[in-house]
This record gives C-alpha cells, sequence and structure tokens, in this order.
C-alpha cells in the first residue's frame, strides 16, 4: 500500500524492444528514458494506489540517426 495512504506510487518498464532502454528513475512519473538503439519499443507505467494498480503502455519508434 502507499505510504502514506492514499498517495500514489509509478514505476516504468520495459515491456519489449530490440535493446534494453534505461530509466533515469523507474519510479519517478517524470523519469527519462534512454533508448540505445533505433527500433520500436513499448514501454509500461504502472500506477499504485490504495484501488490497486492500474497499467497502460507506450510504443515509442526511435529513428536511426541521420
Amino acid at each position: 500500500a502507499p505510504n502514506p495512504p492514499g498517495a500514489w506510487r509509478f514505476t516504468w518498464s520495459q515491456v519489449s524492444g530490440p535493446a534494453l532502454a534505461s530509466f533515469s528513475d523507474p519510479k519517478s512519473l517524470t523519469s527519462s528514458v534512454t533508448f540505445p538503439s533505433p527500433g520500436t519499443y513499448v514501454l509500461a507505467l504502472t500506477a499504485f494506489a490504495l484501488a490497486g494498480p492500474v497499467s497502460d503502455t507506450l510504443t515509442v519508434t526511435v529513428d536511426p540517426a541521420p
């Protein structure tokens, strides 16, 4: 359960991608992420609250450097 009660907690994770993405702070809502190579990455943000976890995904396409 969140501490203090009622507080939200967040976790970013990688669902898929051609390489391992790196989060600056995976427990921060405003984390930045570094993608080591071009391709399509799927990230998930999970929010934890009193009612339980809620999650959604985000797809990011990284183009090769010009």
